[in-house]
């Protein structure tokens, strides 16, 4: 039960950032951040308003329907490694987070570990099972989850919750922009901004090298358990950096959701193609080996990656870097185009031999 807990979880993670308008308008994916002279007024993944008030003032009568929330946010409860990483980013993970829902041990990050030692951090229990005495007992100015249905409990408890997962998977671009929408919650644009810059020189970086390759390996993106295949599609951030960063994403057809659902015959056929496979699976679910890949689940040992190719593992830190995303998309360049990118570092992802 562990072994396909973990693998769901790393499912879950994987799925993830006074002018006049113009200028004050931005769109991060489905994701809106618009400055307005009483505050910033941002939408979440699925389209829900809030108004951000800086502490202090008072917000206005007429919010639009917007739920109000007073800014920076002093105690948040994060689902996603994703939004946990930028408040290591930011520089404020000790000061504001109060709650997730990955244990102590699960965690790579030195800085969450000893704050869950000293009780600064509480665990409130797996995703899909929350403590909510729990979580309202550490009293959060705001949950961010990926996971919508908790919104009418929360909202009896008066606690604002923002959904930052999609209904369609983040391309690139959205992705190197998504703190950008994290960062008005905490008072953060300039710092935001900031890692902006730095994930767009690394696209342009890569994408700079990228017209002179010519021998491009196929990719595949995914995994497949107890029957089920979950791919990343072809506007994925990932599936995008693999064909800028002289690869060609096999999946080219597919459309829709991270960690999406595609049938098996799919799946084999560009499995037969593909040089190189990604997983989902971490070290934690049991994999460490193409053996053991191919003992957990036989259904992928006919593939190309498995007989003849390659295959990549994401390691922990790979969950809990996207403030780190420039090193991740140099890693991934690395190893798809190493004459080019240089030798990978195997920081953020894993061999299997």
């Amino acid at each position: 039960m562990k072994r396909i807990a973990a693998f769901l979880i790393s499912v879950l993670v994987f799925s993830c950032w006074g002018c006049n308008f113009e200028k004050s308008f931005q769109s991060i994916g489905p994701f809106t951040v618009q400055k307005q002279p009483n505050g910033t007024l941002v939408s979440d993944g699925i389209s829900r308003k809030f108004l951000l008030v800086p502490r202090g003032q008072k917000a206005p009568a007429d919010t639009g329907g917007a739920t109000v929330v007073y800014t920076p946010v002093k105690r948040v409860i994060a689902y996603s490694t994703c939004d946990v990483s930028f408040l290591v980013g930011f520089g404020i993970l000790r000061e504001v987070l109060v709650g997730v829902t990955k244990e102590k041990d699960e965690w790579t990050t030195d800085l969450i570990r000893q704050a869950m030692d000293e009780g600064k951090i509480i665990y409130l229990g797996e995703s899909s099972q929350i403590n909510f005495e729990l979580l309202k007992s550490v009293k959060p100015d705001i949950v961010f989850t990926w996971n919508a249905d908790i919104i009418p409990v929360l909202e009896d408890l008066q606690i604002p919750t923002v959904i930052t997962s999609t209904e369609l998977a983040k391309g690139l671009e959205a992705q190197a922009k998504y703190v950008e929408f994290i960062a008005p919650f905490f008072h953060k644009e300039k710092e935001g901004r900031v890692f902006v810059d730095k994930f767009l020189n690394a696209i342009d970086q890569i994408k700079a090298k990228s017209p002179a390759i010519k021998d491009r390996p196929s990719v595949i993106w995914g995994d497949v358990y107890n029957k089920r295949v979950l791919v990343e599609p072809n506007n994925a951030w990932v599936s995008q950096l693999v064909n800028l960063s002289g690869g060609k994403y096999e999946l080219d057809d597919v459309q829709g959701a991270s960690c999406l659902e595609i049938t098996i015959e799919r799946f084999f056929l560009a499995g037969k193609k593909a040089d190189i496979m990604f997983t989902y699976r971490s070290p934690k679910t049991g994999i460490n080996s193409k053996r053991q890949l191919a003992i957990e689940n036989p259904m992928m040992a006919s593939i190309r990656p498995m007989l003849s190719g390659e295959i990549y593992t994401p390691r922990e830190t790979f969950y809990e870097s996207y403030h780190r995303l420039d090193e991740v998309m140099f890693e991934i360049a690395s190893i798809l185009q190493p004459t080019v990118f240089g030798p990978p570092r195997y920081e953020f992802f894993q061999r299997l031999q």
